[in-house]
């Protein structure tokens, strides 16, 4: 009852994505007394990208109600002030090394993930178009492609947050 396609003639689905993440970790212990113990720790990660190598990137940066979508990088713009700290304890109660108290709490946030605009945005436009057909003809389905059609994209969040945890936890051992 439906054909949906990217017209081949007009589409260039493969892209070359490329993108780094660069993340540093840096964590302290201080023995307060010889049955307690602190951690201290901060997480920092930036991913770069992604970036497309022949430069075959195009997004809706206004949202859903932008006219058009602009070509060009960056796809969207990724968080960068992602700095999570981390503190932890370790308590023996009793000083004879068989009850331990530990606890812990931390910021943790998650990178947008890349295979989503992997699977998700070769066929913007103007790379390429896609055109649903109702009732095509059978067997030749790619005759009813009309020579021009309506823009159909997929649009990502051009200004997204990072996804936040706030983790913590207490544990008592014997």
């Amino acid at each position: 009852r439906t054909f949906s396609v990217y017209v081949p003639s007009e589409s260039v689905l493969a892209r070359d994505y490329r993108h780094d993440l660069v993340g540093l970790y840096a964590e302290d212990s201080i023995r307060a007394r010889p049955n307690l113990t602190f951690n201290m720790g901060v997480r920092y990660e930036v991913l770069f990208g992604p970036s497309e190598a022949s430069g075959r990137v195009s997004n809706l940066r206004g949202g859903l109600l932008d006219p058009a979508p602009t070509v060009g990088e960056p796809y969207f713009k990724q968080p960068r002030n992602l700095i999570a700290p981390r503190v932890g304890l370790n308590w023996d109660p009793f000083g004879d090394g068989k009850t331990s108290i530990r606890a812990g709490a931390g910021i943790f946030y998650d990178q947008i993930n890349p295979w989503y605009y992997f699977l998700q945005a070769p066929g913007n436009a103007p790379f390429s178009r896609n055109v649903t057909v109702i009732n095509p003809p059978f067997p030749n389905a790619l005759a009813a492609i009309p020579p021009t059609s309506p823009i159909d994209y997929t649009a990502f969040i051009f200004d997204a947050k990072a996804p936040t945890k706030f983790s913590y936890s207490l544990t008592v051992q014997r």
